[in-house]
């Protein structure tokens, strides 16, 4: 497990995440949980991409990243995160809040 600080417009938090897969040479895929629950939600995904490098985080507020307060708990906030995350990743995977939605 490692951690990167999100900027995400408050003066930064760190976000959780786990880095499974090919290290080099392979596309990256990003996987974000679901409102209320963390990365874990992904861990028969994760087994499957095999062939893929992935990166599985818990947003702010979720699992093992850092605290959210009434402020910095938007989706807006949630974008600005993804998009620390996201570097040079070329497919993102994510729930919606309400549905289940999936980018492959």
């Amino acid at each position: 497990m490692d951690f990167v600080t999100s900027d995400g417009g408050c003066g930064g938090v760190r976000l959780s995440y786990e880095r499974h897969g090919p290290a080099k040479g392979a596309p990256t895929v990003v996987l974000l949980h679901g409102w209320s629950l963390d990365r874990r939600v992904w861990s028969w995904q994760v087994d499957a991409l095999g062939d893929v490098a992935v990166v599985a985080y818990d947003a702010r507020g979720h699992g093992r990243s850092g605290p959210v307060t009434r402020t910095t708990a938007t989706v807006a906030r949630l974008a600005d995160d993804l998009a620390e995350m996201l570097g040079a990743v070329t497919r993102a995977i994510g729930w919606c809040l309400s549905v289940i939605r999936s980018a492959l």
